[in-house]
């Protein structure tokens, strides 16, 4: 592939299945050096299956582990929001929504934490490597992001936070004109 392109005049491009393979790995390679494949990569957990990650392997893990999270973050958000709209000031409307869904969104991850994980005991190498890595990210999705980084952040935007341009979103509710 390399000495195709090098020695191919410039119009001419190199295409198919295995150019489109090579191009994604290395897309990939370029743009996500720090995901969990490593665990897979190095055998870290003895398991014997060491050796290069599939290029796919990577996009899935996160386009996977991103649409699981986007359920976490709409079920606290729309909480907060509840709070927030019932008449509590931002800070206390974060605490609130957080201490209200706090048990439901780690019974949730634990859950998924658990079956991604048994995954990992598969003999198929590719389901091993998904099942690690969507354990893992949901453990850190829903620990780290969802139950302390995005309510700090929230805390620290206070009132800002709820800003939105041309509407203002203190303290509406239902059935309110907002024009």
């Amino acid at each position: 592939m390399r000495r195709l392109r090098a020695e191919l005049p410039e119009p001419v491009l190199v295409a198919g299945a295995t150019a489109a393979a090579v191009d994604f790995a290395r897309h990939a390679a370029d743009r996500l050096p720090w995901m969990a494949g490593a665990v897979f990569q190095w055998d870290v957990l003895g398991l014997g299956t060491g050796g290069p990650i599939d290029a796919w392997v990577p996009m899935m893990l996160f386009v996977i582990t991103f649409g699981l999270s986007m359920d976490y973050e709409v079920f606290l958000m729309s909480r907060i929001r509840e709070e927030y709209r019932d008449g509590l000031d931002s800070g206390a409307a974060v605490a609130a929504g957080l201490a209200r869904t706090a048990r439901v969104i780690i019974a949730a991850a634990a859950i998924m934490f658990c079956v991604f994980a048994a995954f990992g005991a598969f003999d198929d190498r590719a389901l091993r490597v998904m099942g690690v890595g969507l354990a893992a990210g949901v453990l850190v999705d829903a620990t780290i992001v969802r139950l302390v980084l995005v309510p700090a952040a929230m805390e620290v935007l206070g009132e800002r936070a709820w800003w939105f341009p041309g509407l203002s979103f203190a303290r509406l509710t239902p059935g309110r004109d907002v024009s």
